[in-house]
């Protein structure tokens, strides 16, 4: 696993991004404890070699909290969008009838994507699947409903 961090370390430094030293294990430690997630194995990996920097970039070493709550929220608040304002809604079927207040909407959407495995920011709108999620676990670009399957693995 290690060597997924220092390959994706690697990429990234050759790209010219800014990278900080990695997170100790206090830090993801308090991460789990404010975010009530972990990260799964190769995004951990990175994340110990390496801290990519950046406005794009979740800083989970120094990083505001409200900041990286409304990232790690906005998948569920871009499906609250698309239910709210897309013609037609995006509403799957299975959950139902469409709600007519905002409130009973984003209560909803928020219920069914808990049951979904919950997508951990990694750079902008991409995204990788949290741990239990294994190694070699794919990235995805979310914007709003439109998800795109971006890569097979962090690299």
């Amino acid at each position: 696993m290690a060597l997924i961090g220092r390959e994706a370390a690697a990429l990234l430094n050759d790209a010219g991004i800014e990278l900080g030293p990695g997170l100790t294990e206090a830090e993801f430690d308090s991460v789990h404890e404010r975010f009530g997630f972990h990260f799964n194995p190769d995004h951990r990996s990175l994340l110990a070699t390496a801290l990519p920097l950046g406005d794009r970039w979740p800083d989970w070493r120094n990083g505001d909290d409200l900041e990286l709550e409304t990232w790690l929220d906005s998948v569920a608040e871009g499906f609250i969008w698309d239910a709210l304002h897309q013609s037609p809604p995006f509403w799957p079927p299975s959950w139902g009838t469409l709600p007519s207040s905002t409130e009973d909407i984003a209560t909803t959407v928020r219920r069914e994507l808990r049951g979904w495995p919950r997508l951990i920011p990694i750079y902008a709108h991409r995204f990788t699947p949290a741990a239990p999620s294994p190694s070699e676990s794919p990235v995805f670009s979310v914007w709003q409903t439109d998800i795109i399957y971006y890569g097979a693995n962090l690299l």
